[in-house]
């Protein structure tokens, strides 16, 4: 038997991924990628750019398709 984990969305292809909300197997097909912005008052400065050399204003989040349209990320 070998050790290799299917998708949990598609069921076809071996997972490469986990989702970040749920933890469910993902292969690279099935993956949506979430841009999350900093809401945070040092992060920001009026024109809404980025002025924080030490904080970054958004991170990338990995998740499957089911928590992109149930979860709430912001």
């Amino acid at each position: 038997m070998s050790d290799t984990k299917i998708c949990g969305v598609c069921e076809k292809n071996e997972s490469a991924l986990t989702c970040e909300e749920c933890g469910i197997d993902m292969c690279d097909m099935c993956k949506k990628t979430v841009v999350i912005e900093s809401q945070s008052p040092g992060s920001k400065s009026k024109a809404d750019v980025s002025c924080s050399a030490i904080r970054p204003a958004s991170w990338k989040k990995i998740v499957c398709p089911k928590c992109l349209e149930e979860a709430d990320f912001y």
